[in-house]
């Protein structure tokens, strides 16, 4: 797996979830997107080691901040993963906020405002029918890539399950 030896991580907290931990699985308090990197992950497939700030968390000390980017060292991305999201119905792709290379605790605090203000822009409204959803955030360590890409196991057009569209 892609990240730090788990003894050197902090515990997890009722504010934050560490994606090795079984609670991170929970969809509902994690998002749909974090909860899935999470059972990818705790598969053993290569997931960057991360954390998240499940729904409704209120306000994370600049302390608990500090110490949890310091254990995933280096630069993150901040990425909203919301509780609608990547269901059968809705895809929600492109509709919420991701903010890369985040790498100091004042950039990460603004990195989780963004993501969370998401749930409710004009974009979200538009695509939710005029519903927000409830928002997790999740916080993963950079790797540092030449390419990237998006793979959908069905054609998120026709909806057929026997084509793969990259």
């Amino acid at each position: 797996m892609i990240g730090m030896n788990e003894t050197s991580r902090p515990e997890a907290t009722s504010l934050i979830c560490w994606l090795d931990d079984v609670g991170a699985t929970d969809a509902a308090r994690c998002g749909h997107k974090a909860a899935a990197l999470a059972r990818l992950r705790q598969a053993g497939l290569p997931v960057p080691d991360g954390f998240v700030i499940p729904v409704g968390s209120p306000d994370i000390s600049a302390e608990a901040l500090t110490v949890a980017l310091d254990a995933l060292g280096g630069s993150v991305a901040v990425r909203s993963s919301g509780v609608a999201e990547d269901l059968p119905d809705a895809s929600w792709a492109g509709q919420y906020e991701t903010v890369l290379s985040v790498q100091s605790v004042d950039a990460l605090r603004d990195a989780i405002a963004t993501c969370l203000a998401s749930a409710s822009s004009d974009r979200a409204r538009a695509y939710g029918d005029g519903k927000t959803g409830a928002m997790a955030v999740l916080v993963q360590k950079m790797v540092p890539a030449t390419a990237a890409g998006v793979a959908f196991s069905a054609n998120p057009v026709t909806g057929a399950l026997d084509e793969v569209v990259l």
